[in-house]
């Protein structure tokens, strides 16, 4: 039996790393008493699979997981005992199963929409913001910098290509910004939202003083220029 959670983590859960992650809905499910699968070989792990993995310090209203299990159970009595052992860092949204063959989640979620809030080290009007953003939008390349993989060198990275939507708003202050953005994600590439910041700045945002939060909204399925849920996608499968 394949579960598939849609689940939410709040600002309590904010500094959960994903092994913390994994080790938490393990141990809730492990108390519902449901037959959670393993895998074989010498140190058998939980057949828990995540869609594109979450930041330390970020929430999220939109996580999705995979859980296998070794038989079938009610789903509903499963949502509602693990509902009630999940510990506060972690909030369960919606429940279903699907096909045992649907593909996994990393395969598929390509789209990541977030809510950004920035400070700034001296206030903007919003008719400032926004001519900074049409500018940047306008851009063919943006080009941020990146650690290589198991190395300390840096490498120039485009991203350009995947930012799809950008809005902003000046907050009544003046100093602070909150974004929202749609950006690419999963297998076939991830853009972080603070790279879009430091490339808002290249545009000429003024120098950001601090990110002070970044929540992502939700994880998406993009087919044929349409958004879909990772959850109803796979009921359809």
């Amino acid at each position: 039996m394949l579960v598939r959670i849609k689940y939410a983590k709040p600002n309590a859960g904010r500094f959960l790393s994903h092994l913390d992650l994994l080790h938490a809905w393990e141990r809730a499910i492990r108390r519902t008493g449901a037959p959670l699968a393993f895998s074989q070989g010498y140190n058998p792990h939980p057949k828990l699979s995540f869609g594109s993995a979450l930041s330390v310090g970020t929430t999220s209203d939109g996580e999705y997981m995979d859980v296998e299990l070794t038989k079938d159970i009610d789903a509903q009595a499963f949502r509602q005992s693990l509902a009630e052992t999940l510990p506060p860092a972690l909030t369960l949204l919606e429940l279903a199963v699907i096909p045992k063959k649907s593909a996994a989640l990393m395969s598929v979620i390509n789209r990541a929409a977030y809510r950004v809030t920035v400070r700034l080290v001296h206030a903007v009007q919003q008719a400032e913001l926004d001519a900074v953003m049409m500018q940047f939008l306008a851009l063919e390349e943006v080009k941020v910098l990146r650690f290589k993989k198991n190395s300390r060198d840096k490498r120039e990275v485009d991203i350009r290509s995947g930012i799809f939507t950008l809005t902003g708003q000046v907050q009544p202050e003046g100093e602070r910004i909150m974004l929202e953005m749609l950006l690419q994600t999963g297998s076939e590439g991830n853009v972080r939202p603070d790279e879009v910041v430091m490339g808002l700045m290249q545009a000429g945002l003024p120098v950001v003083e601090d990110i002070e939060r970044i929540h992502r909204l939700g994880l998406y399925v993009e087919q044929e220029g349409q958004l879909h849920s990772p959850l109803a996608l796979g009921l359809k499968e």
